[in-house]
């Protein structure tokens, strides 16, 4: 039932479980530098991510606040656009009205009151209609403003378009 082991099958038995032994724990020294070594990658990696991460997060912050002025800026010069289109039409108006007295059975002065009554339009459905003030300031190619302004003497024959 039980077997006898002789000095020299101890010692191979033992020396057979050292080798297995030495060859397990050479293994696992392997794999432990290996993992160590896949830390210290995945640790610059990660370091890499976390700086670019922050780089990003700068990046969006600064393009947002770039938005914010963009558009600050943008509503300020639409402001100041829409407030001189608001003059040139109260000027327009005061023309039409001056021109109207005048000519008032001219057709040409009659065409302008329409388009006045247009560009009113377009102010008022905030440029919804159409506006385009080339149409407005020329409505044909016998009717321009400046020949207009200069009939009434509000600008002087020799003066110089800019």
């Amino acid at each position: 039932m039980f077997k006898i082991y002789t000095a020299d099958n101890v010692k191979k038995i033992v020396s057979r479980v050292e080798e297995e032994y030495e060859n397990a724990l050479s293994a696992q020294r392997r794999r432990i530098t290996e993992l160590t070594e896949e830390t210290r990658e995945l640790s610059a990696r990660l370091s890499l991510l976390e700086s670019d991460r922050a780089r990003v997060a700068d990046a969006i912050i600064d393009a947002e606040k770039t938005g914010r002025e963009i558009r600050a800026s943008a509503d300020a010069y639409a402001r100041d656009r829409r407030e001189g289109v608001y003059r040139l039409a109260e000027r327009c108006r005061a023309l039409a009205a001056s021109l109207a007295e005048k000519y008032p059975d001219e057709e040409d002065v009659k065409n302008f009151g329409s388009y006045i009554r247009k560009l009113d339009e377009a102010l008022e459905t905030g440029g919804e209609g159409e506006l385009d003030m080339d149409k407005i300031l020329y409505p044909d190619k016998d009717l321009k403003l400046e020949n207009i302004c200069k009939e009434l003497g509000l600008m002087d024959y020799d003066e110089k378009e800019e």
